[in-house]
Protein backbone atom coordinates (compact mmCIF):
# COMPACT_ATOMS: atom_id res chain seq x y z
CA UNK A 1 0.00 0.00 0.00
CA UNK A 2 2.85 2.32 1.26
CA UNK A 3 4.41 1.37 -2.35
CA UNK A 4 1.51 2.01 -4.17
CA UNK A 5 0.72 5.97 -2.94
CA UNK A 6 4.55 6.40 -2.99
CA UNK A 7 4.45 5.29 -6.68
CA UNK A 8 1.64 6.78 -7.69
CA UNK A 9 2.57 10.23 -6.70
CA UNK A 10 5.71 9.79 -9.01
CA UNK A 11 3.86 8.68 -12.21
CA UNK A 12 1.49 11.85 -11.81
CA UNK A 13 3.14 14.46 -13.95
CA UNK A 14 1.61 18.07 -14.85
CA UNK A 15 3.39 17.52 -18.18
CA UNK A 16 2.16 14.46 -18.89
CA UNK A 17 -1.26 15.25 -17.77
CA UNK A 18 -1.58 18.47 -19.70
CA UNK A 19 -0.33 16.82 -22.93
CA UNK A 20 -3.02 16.79 -25.87
CA UNK A 21 -1.79 16.37 -29.46
CA UNK A 22 -3.30 13.97 -31.53
CA UNK A 23 -2.11 10.40 -31.84
CA UNK A 24 1.10 9.77 -34.65
CA UNK A 25 1.17 7.25 -36.46
CA UNK A 26 4.17 5.67 -34.74
CA UNK A 27 2.36 6.20 -31.66
CA UNK A 28 0.09 3.83 -32.76
CA UNK A 29 2.34 1.36 -33.81
CA UNK A 30 3.94 1.69 -30.55
CA UNK A 31 0.89 0.90 -28.93
CA UNK A 32 -0.02 -2.39 -31.09
CA UNK A 33 3.31 -3.62 -29.72
CA UNK A 34 2.51 -2.82 -26.52
CA UNK A 35 -0.96 -4.62 -26.08
CA UNK A 36 0.50 -7.56 -27.41
CA UNK A 37 3.92 -7.65 -25.05
CA UNK A 38 1.01 -7.08 -22.53
CA UNK A 39 -0.86 -10.51 -23.57
CA UNK A 40 2.41 -12.17 -23.88
CA UNK A 41 2.69 -10.99 -20.13
CA UNK A 42 0.07 -12.58 -19.10
CA UNK A 43 0.31 -15.53 -20.09
CA UNK A 44 3.55 -15.74 -18.69
CA UNK A 45 1.54 -14.80 -15.22
CA UNK A 46 -1.05 -17.55 -16.11
CA UNK A 47 1.66 -20.32 -16.35
CA UNK A 48 3.35 -18.67 -13.22
CA UNK A 49 0.20 -19.43 -11.68
CA UNK A 50 -0.56 -22.91 -12.83
CA UNK A 51 2.96 -23.83 -12.08
CA UNK A 52 2.19 -22.60 -8.23
CA UNK A 53 -1.37 -24.62 -8.13
CA UNK A 54 0.26 -27.95 -8.85
CA UNK A 55 3.81 -27.73 -7.33
CA UNK A 56 4.07 -25.38 -4.26
CA UNK A 57 7.21 -23.53 -5.29
CA UNK A 58 6.37 -20.42 -4.18
CA UNK A 59 8.08 -18.88 -1.49
CA UNK A 60 11.11 -16.60 -0.07
CA UNK A 61 13.02 -17.71 -2.56
CA UNK A 62 10.25 -16.03 -5.71
CA UNK A 63 9.90 -13.28 -3.61
CA UNK A 64 13.84 -12.76 -3.38
CA UNK A 65 13.73 -13.64 -7.32
CA UNK A 66 11.15 -10.93 -8.18
CA UNK A 67 12.62 -8.19 -6.16
CA UNK A 68 15.87 -9.62 -8.33
CA UNK A 69 14.24 -9.84 -11.24
CA UNK A 70 12.80 -6.20 -10.93
CA UNK A 71 16.64 -4.36 -10.29
CA UNK A 72 18.11 -6.03 -12.87
CA UNK A 73 15.47 -4.72 -15.12
CA UNK A 74 16.34 -1.10 -13.77
CA UNK A 75 19.98 -1.68 -14.32
CA UNK A 76 19.05 -2.96 -18.08
CA UNK A 77 18.65 0.73 -19.89
CA UNK A 78 16.13 1.13 -23.02
CA UNK A 79 18.34 1.32 -26.20
CA UNK A 80 16.39 2.65 -28.63
CA UNK A 81 17.72 0.41 -32.55
CA UNK A 82 19.30 -2.52 -30.21
CA UNK A 83 17.27 -5.48 -30.51
CA UNK A 84 19.19 -7.63 -28.69
CA UNK A 85 19.05 -5.36 -25.70
CA UNK A 86 15.16 -5.40 -25.90
CA UNK A 87 15.03 -9.14 -26.42
CA UNK A 88 16.81 -9.31 -22.74
CA UNK A 89 14.76 -6.91 -21.42
CA UNK A 90 11.64 -8.36 -22.30
CA UNK A 91 12.95 -11.63 -21.36
CA UNK A 92 13.34 -10.32 -17.67
CA UNK A 93 10.10 -8.79 -17.96
CA UNK A 94 8.48 -12.29 -18.85
CA UNK A 95 10.27 -13.50 -15.70
CA UNK A 96 8.98 -10.38 -13.55
CA UNK A 97 5.56 -11.57 -14.69
CA UNK A 98 5.61 -15.40 -14.15
CA UNK A 99 6.99 -14.92 -10.81
CA UNK A 100 3.94 -12.30 -10.42
CA UNK A 101 1.76 -15.18 -11.26
CA UNK A 102 3.24 -17.14 -8.65
CA UNK A 103 2.41 -14.75 -5.90
CA UNK A 104 -1.20 -15.44 -7.12
CA UNK A 105 -1.14 -19.06 -6.48
CA UNK A 106 -2.71 -18.64 -2.48
CA UNK A 107 -5.46 -16.49 -3.96
CA UNK A 108 -6.39 -19.14 -6.61
CA UNK A 109 -6.12 -21.86 -4.79
CA UNK A 110 -8.66 -20.31 -2.12
CA UNK A 111 -10.77 -19.04 -4.94
CA UNK A 112 -10.34 -22.90 -6.40
CA UNK A 113 -11.61 -24.14 -2.75
CA UNK A 114 -14.93 -22.90 -3.82
CA UNK A 115 -17.68 -24.28 -5.36
CA UNK A 116 -17.88 -22.47 -7.99
CA UNK A 117 -14.39 -21.59 -7.96
CA UNK A 118 -13.28 -22.60 -11.78
CA UNK A 119 -15.94 -19.67 -12.80
CA UNK A 120 -15.22 -16.85 -10.67
CA UNK A 121 -11.71 -17.16 -12.20
CA UNK A 122 -12.98 -16.88 -15.73
CA UNK A 123 -15.43 -14.24 -15.03
CA UNK A 124 -12.65 -12.21 -12.89
CA UNK A 125 -10.17 -12.43 -15.74
CA UNK A 126 -13.12 -11.61 -18.28
CA UNK A 127 -14.19 -8.58 -16.39
CA UNK A 128 -10.79 -7.74 -15.94
CA UNK A 129 -10.00 -7.88 -19.73
CA UNK A 130 -13.53 -5.78 -20.51
CA UNK A 131 -12.16 -2.78 -17.72
CA UNK A 132 -9.15 -2.95 -19.39
CA UNK A 133 -10.21 -3.00 -22.92
CA UNK A 134 -12.71 0.06 -21.86
CA UNK A 135 -11.14 2.12 -19.99
CA UNK A 136 -7.63 2.02 -22.36
CA UNK A 137 -10.12 2.93 -25.28
CA UNK A 138 -11.23 5.89 -23.83
CA UNK A 139 -7.99 7.04 -23.13
CA UNK A 140 -7.14 6.86 -27.09
CA UNK A 141 -10.28 8.69 -28.23
CA UNK A 142 -11.93 11.20 -25.38
CA UNK A 143 -10.68 14.56 -24.94
CA UNK A 144 -7.46 14.24 -23.73
CA UNK A 145 -8.37 17.02 -21.20
CA UNK A 146 -10.25 14.25 -19.13
CA UNK A 147 -6.60 13.17 -18.06
CA UNK A 148 -6.56 16.22 -16.13
CA UNK A 149 -9.73 15.20 -14.35
CA UNK A 150 -8.33 11.56 -13.98
CA UNK A 151 -5.11 12.32 -12.65
CA UNK A 152 -6.76 14.50 -9.55
CA UNK A 153 -9.23 11.71 -8.74
CA UNK A 154 -6.12 8.80 -9.22
CA UNK A 155 -4.02 11.22 -6.58
CA UNK A 156 -7.23 11.37 -3.98
CA UNK A 157 -8.15 8.17 -4.24
CA UNK A 158 -4.19 6.64 -3.52
CA UNK A 159 -4.29 9.27 -0.26
CA UNK A 160 -7.85 7.54 0.84
CA UNK A 161 -6.29 3.83 0.51
CA UNK A 162 -3.09 4.88 2.27
CA UNK A 163 -4.33 6.43 5.14
CA UNK A 164 -7.33 3.26 5.62
CA UNK A 165 -5.00 1.27 5.40
CA UNK A 166 -2.97 2.66 8.26
CA UNK A 167 -6.25 3.13 10.59
CA UNK A 168 -7.32 -0.56 9.35
CA UNK A 169 -4.25 -2.35 11.07
CA UNK A 170 -5.95 -1.04 14.29
CA UNK A 171 -9.32 -1.76 13.54
CA UNK A 172 -9.86 -4.39 11.63
CA UNK A 173 -12.80 -3.55 10.01
CA UNK A 174 -14.12 -5.45 7.14
CA UNK A 175 -16.11 -2.92 6.00
CA UNK A 176 -13.36 -0.62 5.53
CA UNK A 177 -11.69 -3.59 4.01
CA UNK A 178 -14.79 -3.62 1.00
CA UNK A 179 -14.95 -0.18 0.88
CA UNK A 180 -10.91 -0.28 -0.06
CA UNK A 181 -11.49 -3.02 -2.86
CA UNK A 182 -14.10 -0.96 -4.11
CA UNK A 183 -11.69 2.19 -4.55
CA UNK A 184 -8.68 0.44 -5.30
CA UNK A 185 -10.67 -1.20 -8.52
CA UNK A 186 -11.36 2.35 -9.31
CA UNK A 187 -8.14 3.62 -9.17
CA UNK A 188 -6.64 1.23 -11.05
CA UNK A 189 -9.52 1.84 -14.14
CA UNK A 190 -8.43 5.13 -14.24
CA UNK A 191 -4.82 4.11 -13.93
CA UNK A 192 -5.18 2.61 -17.30
CA UNK A 193 -6.40 5.68 -18.91
CA UNK A 194 -3.59 7.34 -17.15
CA UNK A 195 -1.01 5.26 -18.24
CA UNK A 196 -2.05 5.01 -21.81
CA UNK A 197 -1.59 9.07 -21.78
CA UNK A 198 2.06 8.76 -20.19
CA UNK A 199 2.88 6.38 -22.96
CA UNK A 200 1.50 8.81 -25.91
CA UNK A 201 3.44 11.74 -23.65
CA UNK A 202 6.76 9.22 -23.83
CA UNK A 203 6.22 8.70 -27.66
CA UNK A 204 5.88 12.17 -28.77
CA UNK A 205 6.86 14.11 -26.55
CA UNK A 206 10.13 12.53 -25.20
CA UNK A 207 11.05 10.03 -28.28
CA UNK A 208 10.83 7.27 -25.73
CA UNK A 209 9.54 4.04 -27.22
CA UNK A 210 10.07 1.88 -24.60
CA UNK A 211 7.74 -1.35 -25.38
CA UNK A 212 9.04 -3.59 -22.26
CA UNK A 213 8.57 -0.32 -19.66
CA UNK A 214 4.77 0.59 -21.17
CA UNK A 215 3.89 -2.87 -20.96
CA UNK A 216 4.52 -3.85 -17.52
CA UNK A 217 3.21 -0.34 -16.66
CA UNK A 218 -0.38 -1.93 -17.51
CA UNK A 219 0.88 -5.32 -16.28
CA UNK A 220 0.92 -3.89 -12.92
CA UNK A 221 -2.76 -2.30 -13.49
CA UNK A 222 -4.26 -5.36 -15.28
CA UNK A 223 -2.77 -7.70 -12.40
CA UNK A 224 -4.64 -4.84 -9.50
CA UNK A 225 -7.53 -4.97 -11.07
CA UNK A 226 -7.98 -8.96 -11.37
CA UNK A 227 -6.92 -9.35 -8.19
CA UNK A 228 -9.63 -7.13 -6.85
CA UNK A 229 -12.40 -8.26 -8.47
CA UNK A 230 -11.22 -12.05 -7.66
CA UNK A 231 -11.22 -10.93 -4.32
CA UNK A 232 -14.90 -9.71 -4.31
CA UNK A 233 -16.67 -12.64 -6.40
CA UNK A 234 -14.37 -14.80 -3.82
CA UNK A 235 -16.52 -13.07 -0.51
CA UNK A 236 -19.65 -13.22 -2.34
CA UNK A 237 -19.22 -16.74 -3.78
CA UNK A 238 -18.22 -17.97 0.30
CA UNK A 239 -21.39 -16.03 1.69
CA UNK A 240 -23.53 -17.64 -0.90
CA UNK A 241 -21.97 -20.87 0.14
CA UNK A 242 -22.14 -20.03 3.87
CA UNK A 243 -26.13 -19.16 3.51
CA UNK A 244 -26.63 -23.02 2.06
CA UNK A 245 -24.88 -24.24 4.86
CA UNK A 246 -27.01 -22.56 7.12
CA UNK A 247 -30.52 -23.95 5.42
Amino acid sequence: VYIMFFETQNRISIKSVGYFAPLQPATVQHLKQVYLSLAALVVAAAVGSYIELYNNVGGIMTFIATIGAVLWLALTPHQANNPQQHRKRFGIALAIAFLQGISLGPLLKMTLSLDAGNQIIFNALMGTSIVFACFSAAALFADRRMILFTAGVISSLAALLFWSALVNIFLRSEMIFDIRMYLGLAMFSLFVVFDTQVIIFDCQHNNKYDVVDHALQFFYDFINIFVRLLVMLNKKETKKEKKKESN
